[in-house]
């Protein structure tokens, strides 16, 4: 119903054409029909578990609608709404980036439902191709992490200074605690053909496993971007994560890296990519079992500027999730 209701919605809003909407020609739809299918090998879990393997077809297909009005008595107006993935729960129209702002020499503001500003950059590039499931959220740190999508946010672009851009963000954190909060920030700054990029992150009061206690959680992430010509470039990143609690038990800590290539020749373009977390430390001792680590090859082939088939195979290592994995996909953008 819920794929329904999404699409009737849509369909309102792309049809409609009354003298009360004439800004409607300045409305954008965009999206991507994305499928793929997977073959996985599950892994073993920290208790000695094997996971059963698993073959499945995935659908991220999503659609969205954005536009910008330059009012009368105003600074130009902006605006989103994008659904989450159609074949997954939650999918409703606001799901993903779901924002009204504003945009002018000040730079550009933007208040609802947004990437923070340090997951923008840890999503793209460094959990690509299929380094998410640790460098992304593979965090085992209790009411720790970075945020990644948020609601009730206000984000700030700043205008470049040379060649140094930057964002930052304030928004409330988790709504199932009053007093969540947090505070984030990247610097992104271009030294030659090299882009290097720095950002925190600090989101107070979260909710932790145990009911009462919070935690305030600080992330900081440095990388780089480094292209060296003939098609091939370079990339890394490290990621620093801890946590402090209300009821004073031993903080914890854990750091995750990635590094990557790629290479683009004609209508083709491969990666290679490597993430690994270190092992959780629960008051500076280290936990074993909690390290993990993911190698991903991908190949994939322009069949249009608009659309990309590829194939993907990970290994893990120490991963419960699976051992190798098989991908093909295809996404076609709109």
């Amino acid at each position: 119903m819920n794929h329904l209701k999404t699409l009737a919605l849509a369909a309102a809003l792309a049809v409609c054409t009354t003298a009360a909407h004439a800004d409607i020609r300045n409305v954008d739809i965009y999206g991507v029909v994305a499928f793929y299918t997977y073959s996985s090998q599950g892994g073993t879990t920290a208790t000695g578990a094997k996971v059963p393997n698993e073959t499945t077809l995935e659908n991220e297909s999503r659609i969205g609608f954005r536009g910008s009005k330059e009012l009368k008595n105003g600074p130009k107006l902006l605006w989103q709404f994008e659904s989450g993935y159609l074949g997954y729960a939650g999918n409703d129209l606001g799901a993903r980036d779901t924002f009204v702002g504003i945009e002018g020499g000040f730079g550009k503001i933007r208040a609802g439902r947004l990437l923070t500003p340090l997951y923008e950059t840890i999503d793209w590039p460094y959990s690509n191709p299929g380094l998410g499931n640790i460098f992304d959220w593979g965090n085992n740190i209790d009411g720790g992490g970075n945020l990644d999508r948020q609601s009730d946010q206000l984000r700030w672009d700043i205008p470049a200074v040379g060649d140094l851009t930057s964002s930052v963000a304030i928004g409330r954190g988790a709504r199932s605690s009053a007093r969540s909060h947090f505070v984030s920030g990247i610097v992104h700054y271009k030294l030659g053909g090299v882009t290097l990029h720095g950002g925190a992150e600090f989101d107070g009061n979260k909710p932790t496993s145990t009911a009462g206690v919070l935690s305030d959680s600080t992330n900081w992430l440095l990388a780089f971007e480094a292209p060296v010509g003939g098609g091939l470039s370079f990339w890394g990143a490290y990621k620093d994560s801890s946590a402090a609690y209300s009821n004073d038990a031993p903080d914890q800590k854990q750091a995750d890296v990635s590094l990557g290539a790629i290479y683009g020749a004609g209508d083709w373009q491969h990666k290679l990519g490597f993430t690994k977390n270190g092992k959780l430390k629960i008051g500076g001792a280290a936990q074993s079992g909690t390290d993990a680590s993911i190698v991903s090859v991908q190949s994939l082939y322009f069949l249009d500027p608009a659309a990309v088939a590829y194939v993907r195979f990970r290994h893990a290592s120490k991963f419960a999730p699976f051992k190798n994995n098989l991908m093909l996909g295809m996404e076609y953008y709109f």
